[in-house]
Order: C-alpha cells, then structure tokens, then sequence
C-alpha cells in the first residue's frame, strides 16, 4: 500500500516538470527572435551636419550653362519624346530649343525676370505670359517649374528654390527628410550621405533624382523622373552639360522672329 502511494505521488509531478521546461523553451526562442530581429539603421551625420554639406554644394547665380537633354512624357492619353537643349545664365537669360526625334523644331522658348515666350514655328505664332510655369503648363507642357527653376535643377544647384532653413527634418528609410512649411514651391527634400538630392516634392508633384555624375568639381543627376498630377509622367536624362566661365553674350540669348509672326498673350 506504502508502494502504491509513493508511485502516485511521483507520477502527479511529471505535467508540472513538463510546463517548466516548456516554458524555458518558449523564453530561449523569444530571446533569440529578439535578437536576430533587423535593427533600425543609424544615422551616419547628424541632420544639421549633413545640410550645412548640402548648402556647400552650392554655387553662385551667375552660372552660365548648356544643357542637352531628352524628355520623354506619359500620361494615360498620350506619350511623346523630344529634345530640349537649355542654355544661358542663371541671373537670365535662358533659352530652349525644343525638337521632335526626328529633328523637326517644335518650339524655341526664352525667359528673362520678367516674361516667358514661346515661339512655334509651325504655327508662326509666339506665346507669352509672365509666368513660365503657367505659360508651359497652358500649352501642353506640363510642369511645376519655370525654365530658371528647371535649370538650377538640372545643374544640382538649388540656391533659389530650397529654404536656406528647414522647419522639421525626420529620419526614414536611412535618409534625412527635410520639411519647410514656408511658401516655397518644394515642400521636401531628401539627402543621401553625399548630401545631393534624391527627392522633391511639392503640393502636386515628386520628383526623383538618380544615376548621379561628377563633372567639372560638381555633381548632377543625370535622371530626373516627375510625378506630375493625372498620373502624368515626364522623365528628364541628362544627354550632355557644360558649365561655362563666361557669361553668354545677349545675341546668343536672343529670340529671333520672323516678320510676319503673330503674338498672343496667354489667359487662364
């Protein structure tokens, strides 16, 4: 009877036994999940150290260009490819020729501080408004910038279009993304650790920079992808650019007209 009392009380402690040790089980594999769990990246610059790079980077107003792209656009109606070649001084003028794949001129276009035109030779027509970005935009050329803005972008210079402070920065996706909450027209920017732009954005637009190049002391993007509204697309690839150390002279900047060419302002 001793016997089978003794044999009782052992076998009533083996389920105990086995939740202990199941439980150390479960711990031991949630402390190695835990640690082979993916870590967060840290930050290689600090925001600050990383914009006062960024400004660096920067160049002086008088910057005299060429620029020779092509640009291929999208939108669920149709899709194009032309040419754009780009050329002036960055305190204006700034000219662009623009031609179809075949060589045919579309378009010749010039800005200075106070207009933008728009001269189509197949039309003999000559469009003008003050604003270039809404000038383009009216004649099927969708845009958020102006042919200034535009430039400074192509050239990786951003001295008048970016903030010269920032009113919230984050760190995500292992960049820095700076915000401005003022009035101007890129509302983000985000850097990689070379300090060059990766992305913008605005109210309605992104824009993507990529396949960055060194030229002449100075970094481009060779690739710029806009996201524009109505899922519009239009993706800018840099052909060939040259800086230049002598400003342009004002005929090489000048719109020549023929006689019989009609002028319409633009209205919205």
């Amino acid at each position: 009877m001793e016997t089978d009392n003794y044999k009782l009380r052992t076998t009533s402690h083996k389920p105990r036994a086995m939740k202990h040790r199941l439980q150390s089980v479960i711990l031991l594999f949630l402390i190695l999940f835990l640690g082979c769990a993916p870590k967060k990246p840290v930050p290689e610059q600090s925001p600050s150290t990383l914009w006062s790079r960024f400004w660096r980077n920067q160049t002086q107003a008088g910057l005299s260009f060429k620029i020779k792209t092509s640009i291929n656009y999208f939108s669920a109606r149709r899709k194009n490819r032309i040419l754009a070649t780009i050329w002036g001084n960055l305190n204006y003028p700034i000219r662009m020729n623009i031609e179809a794949g075949i060589g045919q001129t579309l378009s010749l276009w010039r800005e200075d501080k106070y207009l933008w035109q728009a001269y189509f030779p197949a039309l003999k027509t000559l469009y003008f408004h003050p604003d270039g970005q809404k000038g383009a935009t009216a004649l099927g050329y969708p845009t958020p910038f102006n042919l200034k803005e535009l430039s400074m972008i192509l050239l990786g210079h951003y001295s008048e279009i970016i903030p010269s402070q920032f009113d919230k920065v984050e760190f995500k996706n292992g960049l820095w993304i700076f915000s401005f909450n003022t009035m101007s027209k890129v509302k983000k920017l985000a850097l990689n650790d070379q300090a060059r732009p990766i992305f913008l954005a605005g109210d309605v637009w992104q824009a993507k920079l990529n396949q960055y190049t060194q030229e002449q002391n100075d970094a481009y993007a060779r690739k710029i992808i806009l996201l524009l509204p109505k899922s519009e697309q239009a993706v800018i690839r840099i052909k060939s650019l040259l800086v230049k150390e002598t400003p342009w002279e004002k005929q090489q900047l000048a719109l020549n007209l023929p006689g019989d060419t009609q002028k319409k302002f633009i209205k919205f």
